[in-house]
């Protein structure tokens, strides 16, 4: 998974428009999870079951819009 994180990343970067990533946190690369931590009041948790969904600007999902 490490390794696919940073590949969508590099794409997206490169200006790619057809590529997303949805991975659970704790799949991520630890410089990567820091940077995405759970908010206050849900740290320690034991029912915590984040997901990041990373894509490039301007995608619309049926469900939200980033």
């Amino acid at each position: 998974m490490e390794r696919e994180a940073y590949s969508v990343l590099e794409e997206i970067e490169r200006g790619g428009d057809a590529i997303y990533l949805m991975t659970p946190l704790g799949a991520l690369p630890a410089d990567l999870r820091d940077e995405a931590p759970a908010p206050a009041p849900c740290r320690g948790a034991p029912w915590l079951s984040s997901k990041l969904w990373i894509s490039p600007a301007g995608a619309v999902s049926p469900l939200h819009f980033d």
